[in-house]
């Protein structure tokens, strides 16, 4: 899917996501995507020692922020920002 997706639209980033993922991001990065979306629990230090820097990451907030005011939610997003 991946390799048809980037032959058909070669400028559109694909980005992977699968939940539970901290066991599986060499496998994910194997794909061919250009970004990986990292699940809450895994650390974002962590996953880009895993990764790389050749593959872009994203993601990785607890989603229980969601539901936190605004400038908790903020806090958190700027803690996690590499």
């Amino acid at each position: 899917i991946v390799d048809l997706v980037k032959k058909r639209c070669p400028e559109t980033p694909i980005v992977l996501y699968i939940n539970g993922n901290g066991c599986l991001h060499e496998c994910m990065k194997d794909t061919g995507v250009d970004v990986i979306g990292l699940d809450w629990t895994v650390d974002m230090v962590d996953g880009r020692r895993r990764l790389g820097s050749g593959i872009g990451m994203q993601g990785n907030v607890d989603p229980a922020y969601l539901f936190s005011p605004l400038p908790a939610l903020t806090e958190e997003i700027q803690r996690l920002a590499i």
